[in-house]
């Protein structure tokens, strides 16, 4: 009986304060290390502070996939996170468009318009209606909505 006792005051303890004693991509849960879930992570012990958090939620922009990691991922062009704890971002619909990190899909402007999903500013985004043609609308997804000018 003294043995376990002794067995137990042995096992060491880890700050709950500090969330020291556990790595990069956990956090500390009932005195155990236990891997961040998809869509958050955790710099562990590492996080340069004398109280270091646990799991965070990846920010709106930014992504994680994979459980136990230590950091988020941007969204990249042509794709957006609006939310919190995101562990992909879809892709922007046809009539819009996304830089990188973007938390939300931009609409086409008036005269432009983009068939494609997933399009990004760095493959130039909306297409602007052919020479003598027009739109009125945002967000166009189809060429076909550009009409022709009147004569004039």
């Amino acid at each position: 009986m003294i043995r376990v006792a002794l067995l137990v005051l042995c096992v060491p303890l880890i700050s709950a304060a500090t969330g020291s004693g556990c790595p990069k991509g956990k956090e500390l849960q009932q005195f155990s290390c236990v891997s961040c879930f998809a869509g958050s992570f955790s710099l562990g012990s590492d996080c340069g502070s004398s109280e270091c958090p646990g799991c965070t939620s990846c920010p709106a922009g930014s992504f994680q996939s994979g459980s136990g990691m230590s950091y988020c991922a941007q969204c990249i062009g042509g794709t957006f996170s609006s939310s919190t704890s995101s562990f992909y971002c879809p892709k922007c619909n046809p009539g819009t468009f996304s830089a990188i990190a973007a938390t939300a899909c931009s609409l086409c402007s008036e005269g432009e318009f983009n068939t494609a999903s997933g399009r990004s500013l760095l493959d130039g985004g909306c297409q602007k209606c052919a020479a003598g043609t027009f739109s009125t609308g945002r967000g166009i997804g189809n060429a076909d909505t550009c009409r022709q000018c009147s004569a004039g």
